[in-house]
């Protein structure tokens, strides 16, 4: 029977996700439901954790709501004895969360500048040696932003796909 019980959230927040797709106070309401279960069991920190950190996977809340619930949690802590999910532990949470979301927005925009890059230079070099044969496109489109970059105030410089290839060997 503890089995099936400890199936039955996941299970539950699977379903509860699909219903309040597109409704985020629906979903806030659901997945606080789903955190108060998990509270009222007697299982150990550890399994609460556990649970909650797939829930919270499959329930994403926007920022705001987000913020709504761990309040909420932290009070229905206060009113427990033992509390599961520490204010350090959320805190290193909203930290992760927040410097997660930074890297990825950066590591987005470097990506944009180096398609960017990659694209000019592929223009350019077109226009300067007309159709690069496939492995040289190939090896152009593995470079590094850096190298895109210096690849592009070299170009000039090139009369030849042969021109080119030596400088791709090089660098």
């Amino acid at each position: 029977m503890e089995g099936r019980r400890r199936a039955s959230l996941p299970t539950a927040a699977h379903v509860l996700t699909r219903q309040t797709r597109g409704d985020a106070e629906q979903r806030y309401a659901a997945k606080w439901r789903l955190a108060r279960l998990l509270y009222e069991r007697n299982w150990d920190r550890q399994r609460i954790i556990d649970l909650f950190a797939v829930i919270d996977w499959m329930m994403t809340l926007p920022v705001a709501l987000e913020a709504k619930l761990w309040q909420a949690l932290t009070t229905l802590e206060g009113n427990k004895t033992m509390p599961y999910v520490t204010s350090v532990e959320r805190l290193g949470y909203t930290r992760g969360h927040s410097e997660g979301r930074e890297e990825g927005r950066e590591e987005g925009r470097e990506e944009g500048r180096r398609t960017e890059a990659e694209t000019l230079v592929r223009k350019l070099l077109q226009r300067r040696l007309g159709v690069l044969p496939g492995q040289i496109d190939a090896r152009v489109g593995a470079l590094s932003l850096q190298r895109l970059e210096a690849l592009g105030e070299a170009l000039l410089d090139f009369a030849s796909v042969d021109d080119l290839d030596a400088w791709l060997r090089q660098h």
